[in-house]
C-alpha cells in the first residue's frame, strides 16, 4: 500500500478487492504527486496496431499534447524497427478506469 490512505487503494465500497484495481493506479499516481501518468495495455482485441486514449470529458492539462507526441513516436518507432505496415489506430478518448481518478 506504500503508505497511501485507503481512499487511494480501496475507493470502491463493497464488492470484491479487485473492483478497485484499474482506478487505484491513477489514484496512486495522483497521491504520489506524479506529473505524468502512463498506462500500457497490450491485450486489446481487433487485430494489431496502436491507439492511445485520454479521458473523454475531463482530460488533465497537457493530456492532448502528450497523447499526440506519444502516439506519433510509438507508431513511428514500431514502423521503423518492427513492421513498416504497423497500423496507427488513432488518438481516442474514453471513460476508462485507467484514465480517471
Amino acid at each position: 500500500y506504500f503508505g497511501a490512505p485507503s481512499t487511494v487503494w480501496d475507493s470502491v465500497s463493497g464488492g470484491q478487492d479487485n473492483d478497485d484495481d484499474v482506478t487505484c493506479r491513477p489514484r496512486y499516481a495522483e497521491w504520489w504527486g506524479a506529473d505524468l501518468y502512463f498506462s500500457l495495455h497490450t491485450n486489446a482485441g481487433g487485430g494489431s496496431g496502436t491507439s492511445s486514449y485520454i479521458h473523454d470529458s475531463a482530460p488533465t492539462a497537457g493530456s492532448v499534447s502528450f497523447q499526440n507526441a506519444l502516439q506519433a513516436r510509438v507508431v513511428q518507432d514500431l514502423r521503423q524497427f518492427w513492421d513498416p505496415a504497423w497500423i496507427d489506430r488513432g488518438r481516442l478518448s474514453a471513460n476508462f478506469g485507467e484514465l480517471r481518478l
